[in-house]
């Protein structure tokens, strides 16, 4: 895991910031805020989308965003 030290940020934002990239090309920034006590923020970016869809599966994409973005 390496900090983030040249991320563009509000002024008042004291956080640290640390990024790490998965074996399987998922990149993740964790979000170091003391403010929030235990809690831990972690940001994760899929950079594929609909237009990476093969035409036999065409749904696919929008199929994993509410699978990713629908449970807590």
């Amino acid at each position: 895991m390496l900090e983030l030290d040249n991320l563009i940020k509000a002024e008042n934002d004291d956080s640290k910031y640390y990024y790490e990239n998965l074996s399987n090309g998922v990149k993740i920034i964790y979000k170091n805020d003391e403010t929030m006590g235990s809690e831990t923020k972690v940001t994760v970016q899929i950079n594929v989308g609909y237009l990476q869809e093969p035409e036999s599966i065409q749904g696919l994409a929008h199929a994993c965003e509410h699978f990713i973005l629908s449970g807590r």
